[in-house]
């Protein structure tokens, strides 16, 4: 953790958007796995600042799980179906993303989630596959628009 504030610290300096977003989509991970929930939502949400700047889709799926292991770390388990199936729906029009836990060896949170959520996360999934990645990510869909999606409508 020391480590990887101390990269995410010189990534401030002189890493540029790119490098300091990956930076702290690992540190947002390490502090939720640690059960430092307000500091890894706070990362999260710095995250997301940078990717309204850059509006870049090549961390996005990352992003999305890194936001769904928070998020578990929060309890919101709804949060992390939709976010794996946004992940879904950008692999089912063939982007080839990979995301932590295929490369780095951390959780995949949509495992939690299935065992929190039962039935009701295929539902969620299925709403998260029909919506934008983006908004998802970045938290910008309404409630009742999941829940919309989610039963179908």
């Amino acid at each position: 953790r020391e480590l990887q504030q101390d990269v995410v610290a010189a990534s401030r300096v002189g890493g540029g958007l790119f490098r300091l977003n990956d930076k702290l989509g690992l540190l947002a991970m390490l502090e939720s796995l640690l059960g430092h929930h307000p500091e890894a939502r706070s990362l999260l949400e710095e995250m997301r600042a940078i990717h309204r700047r850059l509006r870049d889709r090549s961390g996005l799926a990352g992003g999305l799980q890194i936001a769904g292991l928070v998020a578990n770390g929060e309890g919101d388990y709804e949060t992390t179906a939709l976010g794996a199936g946004a992940i879904q729906g950008m692999r089912d029009e063939g982007a080839r993303m990979l995301v932590p836990s295929d490369t780095l060896d951390f959780p995949d949170p949509a495992v939690e989630a299935r065992a929190q959520l039962g039935e009701r996360y295929d539902e969620l999934f299925e709403a998260g596959r029909a919506m934008d990645p983006e908004e998802v990510f970045l938290g910008e869909y309404s409630a009742s628009s999941a829940r919309s999606n989610a039963s179908g409508g």
